[in-house]
């Protein structure tokens, strides 16, 4: 773990080191040559919510992860190293498939934007309890919401300079 710091700036120093441009700035600054445009960002994250989530392993992962390799591939970065890990995985239904981890109230369906992965299991009977609303400009108090289903609506995202 400790080499990985090493590794990238002498990757770095290797990289600025055979261009022909003074390279010294870009040990300190971001170099806008090497960044993507926000048009670019912006059709890479269509092209991968286009495939769906991207679970660890699935095939849409494995299709994004070949996208990445050969974006990288096409900037110049050579010797690409996949490790692989092996570890216990919790599993429910694929999207659009939202059978294993969507919200039922009163038996009707509730839209929930995605599921925590790790937060365990509710097991097949589910649980059933009051549902109480979190509004971030006027919360609920802490004894409001213990031992409820709380539901929150994510903000939008701040307009730069964050």
């Amino acid at each position: 773990m400790k080499r990985l710091p090493y590794l990238v700036i002498l990757g770095l120093l290797s990289f600025t080191l055979s261009c022909d441009e003074p390279w010294e700035s870009d040990l300190v600054n971001i170099n806008p040559r090497y960044m993507m445009t926000p048009q670019e960002a912006y059709a890479l994250h269509l092209n991968k919510d286009n495939n769906g989530p991207t679970y660890s392993g699935n095939p849409a992962w494995h299709k994004y992860m070949k996208l990445n390799e050969k974006l990288l591939k096409a900037c110049g970065v050579a010797d690409i190293t996949k490790n692989a890990w092996r570890y216990d995985l919790w599993h429910t239904s694929e999207w659009p498939d939202n059978s294993g981890w969507s919200l039922v109230s009163d038996g009707r369906s509730v839209e929930v934007a995605s599921y925590g992965a790790y937060s365990g299991s509710t097991g097949a009977s589910g649980i059933t309890a009051q549902m109480v609303y979190y509004n971030p400009f006027a919360p609920p108090s802490p004894a409001e919401m213990a031992g409820k289903i709380v539901l929150f609506k994510t903000l939008p995202h701040p307009a730069p300079p964050y």
